[in-house]
C-alpha cells in the first residue's frame, strides 16, 4: 500500500498539509451566524459543522450515524439529542432512504431559519445596550432562554411587518433584565431545592474575606514599557513605506513573499516562525539593498529551477548562491536544480541551525 499521501511536498507546508495530506483534505465554510448563535448549544453547532463538511457547499449529505458519532465521540443517545435540537430549530431535516441505507440530511437555507434571525436580533440588542457585552448581559441571556417570551418567539415569523414589534419586545425585555426588573423565569428543580444556609442542622458562618491592602499610588516613571499614549504614538511603525522597499522591515519582505507565492500558485502561503526567523537573519546579514532582496524574491518564486519554494528556502545559502550565479551569468547553475535543491536546502537548514544554537550557547555562558 502506498503512503504517498502522508508526505508533505510543496512550498508552504501548512497549505500542502491541509490540502493534500492524509484522508481529510480541504476546508469547510463555517457560518458566523451559526457559530455565534446565542440560541444553539455548542455541541449542536459542532454537529451542524460536520454535516456542512459532508454536504460540500450543498444542502444534502448522507454520512452514516456511526461515522458522525465516531468523529464527535458521542453515544447514540447523545447524538440523537443534538440532532433533535437541530431539527427543532428548523436547521436540518432528515429522510429515510430505505432499509440498510443511511439517513438523508438536508440543511435548510439559513435565511429560512427563524432561530438564526432571532439570535441576530439579540446580537444587535447586546450592541445597543452593552456594547461588546458584559457579565450582566450573559446572565440576562441565560435567563431569557428560560423565559416564556423565548418559548413564544422561538419559532415566530420574523419577516416583513413582524420584525419591528418583535425587536421592540425583545429590546424591552433585555433592557428590563439588565436593570434588574425582568420577568421571572420559569421555575426549575434547582429553585425548589433548599440553599445550603437554609438546610436544618447546619450552622451558617460568614465567608472569610482578606482585609484590603493599601498599595498606594504606583510610580511607573522608571519602569520599562510605561510610556504614555502620546509617546507611544510617536514610535516608528513596524512596517515601512510600501512605495519605498529600502524602508521595508523583515515583516514587509515575508508578506511580499507570501503575496508573490499566492499570485504564482493560487494557493495561500502561511508564514511559519522559521520563515520569520530566517528572513530577519537574511536582512541582518545582507550586504545588498532591500530592493535587491525584493527583486530576488520575484525571481525565486517565478523560477522553475527550484522544487521547494518557501521563505526559509529562499534565505538558505544554496538558493542565495544560485541567485548570485544567475545575476552574474544570466542562467542558472547546471548543477543543482530540482533534483538537488531539496537536499541542499535541508543541509543548509542543519548548518544554520547548528550555528544559531552555538551562538546562543556562547552568549549564555
Amino acid at each position: 500500500m502506498s503512503l504517498d499521501q502522508f508526505v508533505v511536498r510543496h512550498g508552504s507546508r501548512e497549505a500542502d498539509f491541509l490540502s493534500n495530506y492524509g484522508v481529510n483534505k480541504g476546508y469547510t465554510i463555517a457560518y458566523s451566524k451559526v457559530s455565534r448563535c446565542y440560541l444553539l448549544s455548542a455541541s449542536a453547532k459542532q454537529l451542524y459543522q460536520n454535516l456542512c463538511a459532508y454536504a460540500w457547499g450543498g444542502n444534502d449529505c448522507w454520512p452514516s450515524q456511526i461515522t458522525l458519532r465516531s468523529e464527535l465521540g458521542w453515544s447514540r443517545a447523545t447524538f440523537d439529542g443534538y440532532l433533535d435540537e437541530l431539527r427543532n430549530a428548523g436547521m436540518v431535516t432528515t429522510a429515510n432512504q430505505g432499509p440498510n441505507r443511511t439517513l438523508l440530511y438536508t440543511l435548510t437555507d439559513l435565511s429560512e431559519v427563524p432561530l438564526i434571525k432571532h439570535s441576530e436580533m439579540i446580537h444587535q440588542i447586546r450592541t445597543d445596550l452593552t456594547g461588546n457585552g458584559n457579565e450582566a448581559f450573559y446572565r440576562a441571556l441565560r435567563s431569557y432562554m428560560e423565559s416564556d417570551l423565548y418559548a413564544r418567539l422561538r419559532q415566530a415569523n420574523l419577516d416583513g411587518e413582524t420584525i419591528r414589534p418583535v425587536y421592540e419586545e425583545l429590546r424591552s425585555w433585555f433592557q428590563s433584565a439588565l436593570t434588574g426588573s425582568q420577568e421571572p423565569r420559569r421555575a426549575s428543580k434547582a429553585d425548589s431545592a433548599p440553599k445550603r444556609s437554609e438546610q436544618p442542622g447546619k450552622p451558617t458562618r460568614e465567608p472569610h474575606r482578606a482585609p484590603p491592602r493599601n498599595l498606594g499610588p504606583r510610580d511607573l516613571s522608571g519602569v520599562s514599557g510605561s510610556a504614555s499614549l502620546e509617546e507611544r504614538g510617536k514610535r516608528p511603525a513596524r512596517r515601512g513605506n510600501p512605495e519605498d522597499p529600502e524602508t521595508w522591515t523583515a515583516t514587509d519582505l515575508y508578506e511580499f513573499f507570501a503575496q508573490q507565492y499566492t499570485e504564482a500558485t493560487n494557493q495561500p502561503y502561511l508564514v511559519s516562525v522559521k520563515d520569520r526567523t530566517q528572513m530577519k537573519r537574511l536582512l541582518e546579514s545582507s550586504r545588498g539593498s532591500k530592493q535587491q532582496i525584493k527583486d530576488n524574491i520575484k525571481l525565486y518564486v517565478s523560477a522553475d529551477y527550484f522544487e521547494i519554494k518557501t521563505i526559509a528556502g529562499f534565505c538558505s545559502m544554496f538558493v542565495q548562491s544560485a541567485i548570485d550565479a544567475y545575476h552574474k551569468r544570466g542562467s542558472w547553475p547546471k548543477q543543482g536544480g530540482k533534483a538537488e535543491s531539496k537536499t541542499a536546502i535541508v543541509q543548509d537548514y542543519a548548518v544554520e541551525e547548528d550555528e544559531f544554537k552555538f551562538s546562543n550557547e556562547r552568549g549564555s555562558k
